[in-house]
């Protein structure tokens, strides 16, 4: 997988040692205060110990509920290559009603063909396709797996 979009991302550091590998793609989104309080960590850590992301690492304000705010983030990807989604620790802030609707939205905006891995449980209930990891029993995830293609 060579493009990640990582919802409530927070202050981990995950994304920005991955964008390490110039493969790969990350975009991490946050609300404002945390994605200021990231940026001003993450220019720090550069400039301390000459770090570079090549322009594959995006931190994007966003509200993992709003759509438009999503559609902005995922513009930094390629439409024809998957995309693996997550989040830690979002699910516990919002209500079953929201984590639906959350789920209506992510369908609609990766309509277009984008693939997606589902550690989330906002993304589709879809077909198993393509296995590209092993199997493991995750209770946030609606198809049970971790790593595997969704259509």
């Amino acid at each position: 997988m060579r493009q990640v979009l990582e919802l409530a991302s927070g202050l981990s550091l995950r994304g920005f040692s991955m964008a390490q590998n110039q493969d790969i793609a990350y975009v991490e989104t946050a609300l404002k205060g945390l994605t200021n309080e990231k940026r001003i960590l993450v220019s720090t850590l550069k400039q301390k110990y000459s770090l570079a992301t090549n322009g594959n690492f995006h931190l994007t304000t966003a509200n993992a509920l709003d759509e438009h705010q999503l559609e902005s983030a995922i513009q930094h990807f390629h439409k024809d290559q998957p995309v693996a989604h997550f989040n830690e620790g979002l699910f516990p802030y919002l209500t079953a009603s929201e984590i639906a609707l959350g789920r209506t939205k992510y369908q609609k905006l990766f309509s277009h063909n984008l693939a997606g891995f589902d550690h989330t449980g906002f993304f589709f209930k879809g077909k198993l396709q393509s296995c590209l990891r092993s199997t493991h029993s995750c209770s946030r995830c609606d198809c049970r797996t971790y790593g595997r293609q969704l259509s």
